[in-house]
């Protein structure tokens, strides 16, 4: 995620095809004995027996949903755009009401796997208080994945949470660890299951390098923060276990050869 909301500006037919074009692919290699429910190989094939091969897309809720709720990211993007640093993020994509258009097209491309982040932001908009509904469209969009033969990978954390927790210090706050550990029993016991993958945090290392670009992290705090992510690490891979033993849960990494936003040498 940059500081900018680069699909803001596009043309509408840009836009709409941004979740695709621009998706990560992913290759998952699993244990052989856990084949994915309903998983089609290119052309609608099903896996091969043994293959074990995830291919997919991925997106991330706050770049692609729109109407984004009180979060870390909102709250800078709102104050950035003012000053023309960043674009507006407005309706993205709009992947919140058009979801059942994007992960046809993602079918239609031949993956068996589509990643999506959940919005800890938009399911828990008060700390303890649940929007049913929500996690009502939340069901929507996952039963959409697997209706076009997919396998859903949910990622806990795409560097967002709640803005009630940035008041309370973000994820260096005391009680971050905590609050996440309950927001991933909520989404585990409501989704696993039927081959569910789960990543709990995306990319640790640029997470707090975002974190920095956004000034709620200083240096000084990188051992920190990462002992933080281990130890939430840890609750949403014990969460995912508790509801499916056999769940597949990571946390994923990127690396980069030299950060993204340092001057070229």
């Amino acid at each position: 995620m940059s500081g900018r909301a680069e699909w803001a500006g596009h043309p509408t037919i840009i836009r709409r095809a941004l979740p695709l074009l621009l998706a990560l692919v992913l290759a998952v290699a699993v244990a052989p004995q856990l084949q994915p429910s309903a998983a089609a190989q290119p052309g609608g094939r099903p896996a091969a027996p043994g293959s074990g091969f995830h291919w997919g897309v991925a997106t991330s809720g706050f770049q692609v949903e729109g109407s984004n709720p009180d979060s870390n990211w909102k709250r800078y993007v709102d104050a950035t755009s003012l000053t023309g640093q960043t674009d507006p993020v407005g309706d993205a994509v709009d992947f919140w009401n058009r979801y059942e258009e994007d992960i046809a097209n993602a079918a239609a491309m031949g993956v068996n796997t589509f990643r999506l982040s959940v919005e800890w932001a938009r399911i828990e908009p008060a700390p303890g208080k649940y929007d049913d509904e929500a996690l009502r469209h939340y069901d929507r969009i996952i039963d959409a994945v697997r209706l076009h033969g997919m396998t859903p990978m949910i990622t806990m954390v795409h560097f967002v949470y709640p803005g009630w927790l940035a008041d309370r210090g973000g994820m260096l706050a005391d009680n971050a660890v905590g609050s996440f550990g309950r927001f991933a029993d909520l989404i585990t016991d409501r989704w696993a299951g039927a081959g569910t993958m789960w990543v709990t945090f995306n990319e640790p290392l640029v997470f707090f390098k975002h974190e920095m670009t956004i000034g709620r992290v200083a240096f000084t705090d990188f051992s920190r923060f990462l002992d933080t992510i281990e130890a939430a690490h840890r609750l949403g891979y014990a969460a995912a276990h508790r509801a499916d033993p056999a769940a597949m849960v990571t946390m994923n990494e990127a690396y980069l050869p030299w950060p993204p936003s340092s001057p070229t040498r």
